[in-house]
């Protein structure tokens, strides 16, 4: 799929106020991702992670991308690390998890350079009212 059309995706989804999305969350390691996501414009920071050094200074250059320079060791550790970025972001309040959303995109490289195969997927985003369903239904079956 072209990545162009997914960072689309993406940032149609984060322009929605009710969709409630803090951040952009990139693991790449050309650099595609976050270039294509930088070009929508959306009013979220756009963190992108990788293990190239050049890649993350130059990513530091585009309008509201962060890079950070991730651990060559980590790289296959992928849900791993995901999870330690978005704890790093709640402390930081970068993010409200999990009554806000974070679009995270993954790219794998595969052998041709030019190619890489990306994915995206939302997380979080349950609303103030569903935890107090939640804590209702347990104070309920408690109470049982």
């Amino acid at each position: 799929m072209n990545i162009d059309l997914l960072a689309n995706s993406g940032c149609c989804i984060a322009f929605e106020p009710k969709e409630n999305v803090d951040m952009l969350l990139c693991l790449t390691e050309t650099g595609n991702i976050a270039n294509f996501l930088s070009k929508q414009r959306p009013r979220q920071p756009i963190l992108a992670l990788s293990t190239s050094g050049q890649v993350v200074r130059q990513l530091n250059m585009k309008r509201g991308v962060v890079g950070y320079k991730i651990p060559e060791h980590l790289r296959n550790k992928r849900e791993e690390l995901i999870t330690f970025i978005l704890a790093v972001a709640q402390e930081q309040l970068i993010c409200n998890l999990p009554t806000s959303k974070v679009i995270i995109y993954t790219a794998l490289q595969e052998k041709d350079p030019q190619k890489e195969a990306v994915t995206f997927k939302v997380v979080g985003g349950k609303s103030p009212d569903e935890d107090e369903e939640q804590e209702e239904e347990q104070e309920d079956q408690d109470d049982h």
